[in-house]
């Protein structure tokens, strides 16, 4: 064969490879592109999810609910005066 039609050959099958790595790599972002909105989307709920547990939290530990269900359901009550007892 002729160095002419080797060098075409040899163009011929780099422009080839060069093509279908790019559809190849097109394909992958745009694959990879879809999975991050689906991650940025479970983000966005997770944090959402986050704030309300905070809020939850918060709600359940506040000292007025824990006065609240030590007296109605502990039966607990403030102690008197006298028999409290002060440790120094």
């Amino acid at each position: 064969m002729n160095w002419e039609i080797r060098f075409n050959l040899v163009l011929a099958v780099a422009v080839a490879i060069s093509a279908i790595s790019l559809v190849y790599f097109r394909f992958e972002e745009r694959t990879l592109v879809k999975e991050m909105r689906t991650q940025e989307v479970a983000r966005i709920a997770a944090r959402q999810d986050n704030r309300m547990l905070k809020l939850e939290q918060q709600t359940w530990s506040s000292p007025w609910r824990i006065e609240k269900v030590a007296r109605e359901q502990l039966s607990m009550v403030q102690p008197d005066f006298e028999d409290m007892v002060v440790i120094r």
